[in-house]
């Protein structure tokens, strides 16, 4: 709990305890006052029953025996007098401090709802402060990633630039599947050899591989064959057009072979150096 609200509850009960005290002592001094006040009026009878019945008190009787004569009744009425104006005053001042208790006690009170007030006020800067801070870290943060990405775009830039100068050493030739190799002249198909290959654009534009731009042919045992290759191109055997960057394609080449040629691989299959190579070839992207 509060220290505030403790402070506050532990003033309200001494203030709540002293009106029960101040009753009290009220009910105990009117009834002390209403004593005195029947007291001196009975003195006052006293004094008086001299002066009203003279006539009869010059007769002795067992009664005069009972009077209260000489200073006695005033004594005793000046002291009823002054003990009434004491409880009387006593009263008054106890009231007087209860009120004053009670005025300090709702001043308190509302100096507590100021401070709470306050202390809300206090907690609600705290949060939005925390808040803004928050944000300005996020703000710093995309600044920083803003920047990073003007950096790797100034970088992709230069990245761009050189590729363009030689774009050919960013198309990479990953993979060849050997296809068919047909030796017979009298087949229906004419005497070749077939290649695919697999190729990967890992530069950072897209690129085109026209069938009719690709130049060269094919090696065997370390000589390049005659016959300029040819790109197959069909609906099965799609050209590769505007390849994405880091983005794989598929060529299909064909080498034709002449009747020598044809000779020269019959003679040498048994050979280490049978191996067909796929040379120098060329192409504009």
């Amino acid at each position: 709990m509060d220290r505030s609200l403790l402070g506050m509850e532990s003033n309200q009960e001494a203030a709540n305890a002293a009106n029960i005290t101040t009753a009290k002592l009220t009910k105990w001094l009117l009834g002390f006052t209403v004593a005195l006040v029947i007291i001196g009026i009975v003195t006052l009878l006293l004094m008086a029953w001299p002066l009203l019945y003279s006539a009869q008190l010059s007769q002795p009787s067992l009664g005069d025996e009972r009077l209260v004569k000489g200073w006695t009744p005033i004594v005793v009425l000046a002291s009823a007098i002054t003990l009434s104006a004491i409880s009387l005053f006593t009263v008054a001042v106890k009231r007087w401090r209860n009120k004053r208790l009670l005025l300090q006690v709702t001043a308190l009170g509302q100096d507590l709802k100021e401070c709470a007030k306050l202390r809300t006020d206090y907690v609600n800067a705290v949060k939005e402060t925390n808040d803004l801070r928050i944000q300005k870290d996020d703000v710093n943060n995309e600044l920083t990633k803003r920047k990073q990405e003007l950096d790797g775009l100034k970088t992709l830039r230069d990245m761009r630039s050189a590729q363009a100068k030689n774009i050919k050493g960013h198309i990479i030739i990953t993979h060849v599947n050997a296809g068919d190799l047909i030796l017979d002249l009298d087949a229906e198909n004419e005497p070749c050899v077939t290649v695919g290959l697999k190729i990967r654009n890992e530069s950072l534009f897209n690129i085109s591989i026209p069938p009719k731009d690709v130049k060269g042919s094919l090696f065997f045992a370390n000589r390049s064959l005659a016959e300029p290759i040819r790109v197959i191109n069909d609906l099965v055997r799609i050209p590769i057009e505007d390849l994405e960057p880091f983005a794989y394609g598929y060529i299909t080449l064909l080498q034709p072979l002449r009747v020598n040629e044809i000779e020269r691989i019959q003679s040498l299959q048994d050979s280490p150096s049978a191996k067909f190579g796929l040379g120098v070839l060329s192409s504009r992207l």
